[in-house]
């Protein structure tokens, strides 16, 4: 005997939630390394491929790292958000990738504040509190030291 099931109607589904991602804002002066190493596993896009995925053509693999950067960025808000979570949104992406000299102007000032961090033993965190006066004083002491060393 045939059964005859009864028709279904999907009308009153939920709307799934929506997230908003500006690119603009992620640079790699704002991404801790587990927050791009998090982006980089879930995407399976490399931390040095992400700026090329970003500003190549849309894929699925933009799409995926799309996804992991909204994930990364969203569970700073909400720490329990999971990446499959995310990936059942609907992502409205605005913003463009940071540019070349965005990218390389964050990278200049993080390599300065570690090399003062290097040469003063502090943490990066610290360094950046650091005045001129004991920058320049961690400089003049470093220096010193090298020269009298060299004699």
């Amino acid at each position: 005997m045939l059964q005859v099931k009864q028709d279904l109607t999907l009308d009153v589904l939920p709307e799934p939630r929506h997230i908003t991602l500006n690119v603009a804002g992620i640079t790699p002066g704002n991404l801790t390394l587990l927050d791009a190493l998090d982006i980089a596993d879930a995407s399976g896009v490399g931390v040095d491929e992400m700026v090329d995925v970003l500003k190549g053509p849309q894929n699925r693999t933009q799409g995926l790292l799309l996804y992991a950067m909204a994930w990364v960025m969203g569970r700073r808000v909400e720490p329990g958000l999971t990446f499959e979570e995310v990936k059942s949104c609907h992502l409205h992406v605005v913003g463009s990738a940071a540019s070349d000299d965005v990218i390389e102007a964050e990278q200049k000032r993080a390599a300065a504040v570690v090399s003062v961090a290097l040469l003063a033993g502090v943490s990066p965190a610290e360094a950046e509190d650091m005045t001129v006066a004991e920058v320049s004083a961690v400089t003049s002491i470093t220096k010193a030291r090298r020269r009298a060393r060299r004699r």
